[in-house]
């Protein structure tokens, strides 16, 4: 229909018609696109914002496992490095404080998010 509306304006030389519809069919085209990309922006988001709702647990694990290992680590490394020093031979441990260094040490056995302590 509209084709044939086109045609019959160009051979009657209606310019004024012709661009009347050229203008709307431009117009309908670049409307049509701008919806499409507003949809497609609005999808990306929502995808995003799911994304990081499923990402938030894990990165709160991620966080307390790194906290526990913090303090882990913190409790076990004077003794590690004592143990360490007495190995080496160092004449500050003697052979009393290297074997309960290395004990204390090996009491928090175990993963950091999860140290044994002993009790």
């Amino acid at each position: 229909m509209i084709l044939r509306r086109l045609t019959e304006n160009l051979r009657a030389q209606n310019w004024t018609a012709i661009t009347i519809e050229f203008v709307i069919v431009v117009i309908g085209v670049f409307v049509g696109t701008q919806v499409s990309n507003w949809n497609q922006a609005r999808l990306e988001r929502q995808a995003t914002s799911r994304m990081l709702e499923q990402f938030r647990p894990e990165i709160q694990n991620q966080l307390e496992f790194f906290d526990s290992a913090h303090v882990y680590y913190r409790r076990t490394r004077p003794f590690a490095l004592t143990a360490l020093a007495g190995w080496a031979g160092d004449p500050k441990v003697d052979d009393n404080r290297f074997v309960i260094a290395a004990y204390q040490r090996a009491r928090f056995t175990g993963s950091a998010s999860t140290p044994r302590t002993g009790r």
